[in-house]
């Protein structure tokens, strides 16, 4: 599996972010990621011992939350495939607005890339 962002293929040991990494799509992604990439991903409800990389807890709906993890681990990628049907407001349009406000702005290293992917199946 080659990941591929607008086109560009990404460097063989970047670091990742997963947001929604124990969601079907999620687990997908980190278990196809880990072989290449240097990965860690988020889990609210369910963390799933098996998975291969570094899990955190993180809860997207709360802004200091997504800021501890996302300057902690500063991952020049974010993958954010995070949703709960119970909470949609909650986790697509909160959550992604804490991920997005905690982009570093400054020049230099940071995240140059970030993709959100939500599927609803009603």
């Amino acid at each position: 599996m080659v990941l591929v962002f607008c086109g560009r293929s990404m460097d063989k040991g970047l670091s990742i972010l997963i947001i929604g990494g124990s969601g079907y799509a999620g687990q997908n992604l980190v278990r196809r990621a880990a072989e290449r990439f240097q990965v860690s991903w988020n889990y609210y409800k369910n963390l799933l011992p098996e998975m291969p990389v570094n899990a955190f807890r993180l809860d997207i709906r709360y802004f200091k939350q997504t800021q501890e993890l996302i300057t902690k681990i500063k991952p020049p990628v974010i993958y954010h495939l995070a949703y709960d049907s119970e909470d949609l407001y909650g986790t697509v349009t909160d959550g992604t607005n804490n991920l997005i406000h905690n982009i570093p702005h400054e020049k230099g290293p940071g995240i140059n890339r970030f993709l959100a992917l939500f599927a609803f199946i009603a």
